[in-house]
């Protein structure tokens, strides 16, 4: 019997343990603050999952097939994958899983799309996944990266986005760095992979003829030279192109922060589209 009460919220605990776990997590001050991005946490151990999204550090290695992991909980969850018995079944198709977690996932192909999104009718086995949707209606972003102007509608689409500036994911061949699993594919499918290698900057092709055409990129003269940073061009309207990233002619009308294209301009006005009217105050 659930005979702990907690005095802010009415849940319940069976313990005096799991009492104070819920309250440290969700009523005690967020002391500790990420010295990457100033986002602050209630406890240690929330701080050092979180930074892990900058630094891409991944300590727990798998000793079978050397994957890594943020945290020892996820090491050990993994490892069950490798053992051969699964001891969580279906009780509808009788599939078998590792562990709990995975068959609680699977059984949702089971259950009734019961959460209908009112706008669009879409229907949803979960209401936290309908939430999520619905956001793709709106036009609100409030979620801001700490490195360019751009916005999203949730911290998930945003920790999705930071990953393009820490880049946590490594190539084992040449430790060029990306920011998804999807680059770093595309990279060694590029770079590393095909009979057909480039003799001037060493990049792989499946194909003969993507190496003749990749080539020919080596030997396009290129007398325009920018005078900031050194990097030429094959013909003076491309340099001149070049040259706005440098000037930065256009500025926004809100803030005067200045930009060399009308795009970055227009995606960096999303931040101030985010401000509201009330009571005559704005808010963001």
């Amino acid at each position: 019997m659930k005979k702990f009460l907690c005095t802010l919220c009415p849940k319940s605990f069976v313990s005096e343990i799991l009492l104070k776990r819920h309250i440290k997590g969700s009523y005690a001050p967020k002391q500790f603050t990420c010295t990457y991005c100033q986002k602050s946490f209630r406890t240690l151990h929330n701080l050092r999952m979180h930074t892990v999204v900058h630094t891409g550090s991944k300590q727990f290695s798998c000793a079978i097939c050397s994957k890594s992991f943020t945290s020892e909980s996820r090491l050990v969850q993994h490892g069950q994958r490798h053992t051969q018995h699964k001891l969580h079944s279906c009780d509808v198709c009788l599939k078998s899983f590792h562990n709990k977690g995975d068959l609680t996932r699977h059984k949702e192909i089971h259950s009734e799309r019961k959460y209908i999104c009112d706008i669009c009718n879409q229907g949803f086995r979960q209401k936290q996944v309908l939430k999520r949707h619905q956001k793709i209606h709106s036009d609100v972003k409030p979620a801001s990266c700490t490195q360019c102007d751009r916005t999203f509608r949730d911290q998930r689409a945003l920790k999705k986005h930071f990953k393009s500036h820490t880049k946590p994911i490594s190539c084992t061949s040449c430790d060029k760095r990306f920011g998804t699993k999807a680059h770093l594919k595309q990279h060694v499918r590029n770079m590393h992979t095909g009979d057909y290698v480039c003799d001037v900057c060493k990049k792989a092709f499946v194909r003969e003829k993507d190496l003749e055409c990749h080539r020919k990129r080596h030997f396009v003269e290129r007398p325009f030279s920018c005078p900031e940073c050194q990097k030429t061009y094959a013909s003076q309207a491309i340099l001149k192109t070049h040259m706005k990233y440098h000037t930065k002619p256009i500025s926004c009308d809100v803030c005067k922060k200045r930009f060399g294209t009308n795009h970055q301009l227009k995606r960096h006005s999303k931040v101030h589209s985010r401000t509201i009217i009330v009571n005559n105050s704005e808010i963001e």
